[in-house]
């Protein structure tokens, strides 16, 4: 597919004359973004070092494939933020399925793994390895903040993945069991995102879930995608592959804006969700305001019958003053 890209004309060019005018450029052979961006397609490297070839479109669409892949690393390492700083703020992991986030960590490891073994470049699936740490800290958050989950089996939870991850990162396995791993991908992602999608219908909200993460993460499923189809190997699963993240991802930012300003959305927008001691300490100031208002009834019934009585005694005198009056006449 012929790309005509002025931008990306321009900014070649901008490279080329800062080669020529910069020694600093000057003295290396090429110019160092390109050689990160270009480091396993020395052809295009040799042709865009100079104006006329940076014309050729075969390595325009290399040179933008490549560009994108690293910004996608690059917003990676910011995407799960928002989401991280939100349950640290809240204090609470409500609305977020830890279900979800483990499988969603295991798919990690097999896609690395898989990708690894299939030999295709790092700008096709860097951020994976960005979106693996910060899951395993988002899982690491269940366990200050959900005193419910078994605390021992989180950590060897945690422990397990890693595990599985370095047998998988270091290639230690048959070629079958990554061949087979790629189907587990697809499977895994399915429950992962079903998990938070059920779970989401079943409260009518999206809880803890940050908004700016999971509109980064749609931005980058799509693009992630075209940048698949142009570097990858290519085969069925992976068309499969891109069809099912695709889908289950807009699903997912259908309900952010479906439930946004749902009354049970309201429950988790901003407020911690309460602990048992936080929800003991205010039923026992509600009896203890219910046991004042109770005493202030009791005086305020003691001040009008000493009230009724001084009116009564009052009155009483006043009649035997009258009745002195009477007698003396």
């Amino acid at each position: 597919m012929k790309i005509n890209l002025n931008i990306l004309l321009v900014f070649a060019i901008i490279i080329v004359i800062a080669e020529s005018k910069f020694s600093f450029i000057n003295n290396s052979e090429y110019f160092l973004p390109l050689k990160i961006l270009l480091f396993d397609h020395p052809v295009c490297l040799r042709k865009m070092h100079t104006v006329q070839g940076i014309k050729d479109p075969e390595c325009q669409q290399i040179l933008l494939t490549k560009m994108i892949g690293a910004i996608i690393i690059i917003f990676a390492s910011f995407l799960k933020l928002p989401q991280i700083m939100k349950i640290i703020t809240n204090k609470s992991v409500a609305g977020v399925s830890l279900k979800s986030i483990l499988a969603e960590t295991l798919l990690l490891s097999f896609a690395i793994g898989v990708n690894r073994w299939k030999g295709n470049p790092i700008s096709v699936y860097g951020e994976q390895y960005l979106l693996y740490l910060q899951n395993l800290v988002i899982a690491g958050l269940f366990y200050f903040y959900d005193k419910k989950q078994d605390q021992i089996k989180l950590i060897s939870i945690v422990i397990g993945q890693f595990m599985i991850a370095a047998i998988f990162f270091l290639k230690f396995l048959p070629d079958q069991i990554y061949t087979f791993s790629s189907l587990i991908n697809i499977a895994v992602l399915f429950y992962s995102r079903m998990t938070q999608i059920s779970l989401n219908y079943k409260n009518k909200s999206t809880g803890q879930i940050a908004g700016l993460s999971l509109l980064l993460e749609l931005i980058g499923t799509i693009i992630r995608s075209w940048t698949i189809l142009q570097e990858a190997k290519l085969d069925l699963i992976v068309y499969v592959a891109l069809v099912n993240a695709n889908v289950l991802i807009i699903i997912l930012a259908f309900q952010m804006i479906y439930y946004w300003n749902s009354k049970e959305n309201d429950k988790f927008k901003g407020n911690p969700v309460k602990t048992n001691r936080d929800k003991y300490l205010e039923q026992l100031a509600q009896i203890e305001q219910e046991e004042m208002q109770a005493l202030q009834r009791e005086l305020n019934g003691q001040q009008e019958a000493e009230q009724k009585l001084e009116k009564i005694i009052s009155e009483g005198k006043q009649q035997l003053k009258e009745k002195g009056k009477k007698k003396t006449e």
